[in-house]
């Protein structure tokens, strides 16, 4: 009895906090202008992917053998080096 009445006078207390919405598209562009990504230095394929490879993030290259998925990633990897 007295959590439920723990509870109801948090909810009151708290009651001018109201939730807000928020849209899915202006979520996508809060984080494409908050990620940051490694440049490939190739524009169709930065272009692709949204200006580059995000950081903390898993990113997978898929596709036919011999198309450069290991050397882009040999390439990348060496910018760290």
């Amino acid at each position: 009895m007295e959590l439920h009445r723990l509870a109801i006078s948090w909810m009151s207390d708290n009651s001018a906090q109201r939730l807000f919405t928020v849209t899915a598209s202006s979520l996508l562009e809060q984080y494409v202008n908050s990620t940051q990504s490694i440049v490939t230095f190739c524009e169709s394929l930065d272009a692709a992917i949204g200006g580059g490879v995000p950081l903390g993030q898993m990113t997978e290259f898929v596709g036919p053998s011999g198309m450069g998925k290991t050397q882009l990633w040999f390439k990348i990897s060496n910018l760290f080096r």
